[in-house]
């Protein structure tokens, strides 16, 4: 699963690199066309002036950082190295305070069900942890 994190992240970059800030500028300022959002203000027009070749460049970074934690991970559990299960268990349990806030402010099911499995699979994977110490 970590590797094909990884490879999906590794894809993204790829293709933020290759489509550069016009490309997205555009897809964005399309889509506030589609949704009738205001273009002065709002979450999208935030975001579409914040769009230039150093913030995507910037973001291809972020991205292949991240899929280079996900292919490290992926080798360390293939190889069922302990410190890859903290990695994994880390890496679970940090949305853990975004989901809680998530439910705090649109309380519903959907909130709760990504809450619920967040703290599962964070729960396993801390449970392997003690596990394979004893």
């Amino acid at each position: 699963m970590e590797l094909t994190k990884g490879l999906l992240a590794l894809i993204a970059a790829i293709g933020l690199e290759i489509a550069g800030p016009g490309l997205i500028r555009d897809l964005i300022g399309r889509l506030i066309i589609k949704l009738s959002v205001s273009p002065e203000h709002g979450a999208l027009p935030a975001v579409l002036h914040m769009i230039n070749l150093r913030s995507m460049h910037i973001a291809v970074t972020v991205v292949l950082l991240y899929a280079l934690i996900r292919f490290i991970e992926a080798w360390g559990l293939w190889h069922m190295r302990r410190w890859a299960s903290w990695l994994g268990c880390i890496g679970t349990a940090v949305y853990l305070p975004i989901d809680a806030y998530a439910l705090y402010r649109h309380p519903g099911w959907e909130a709760i069900t990504v809450l619920s499995i967040n703290c599962l699979i964070t729960g396993y994977l801390m449970h392997d942890i003690v596990r394979r110490k004893a």
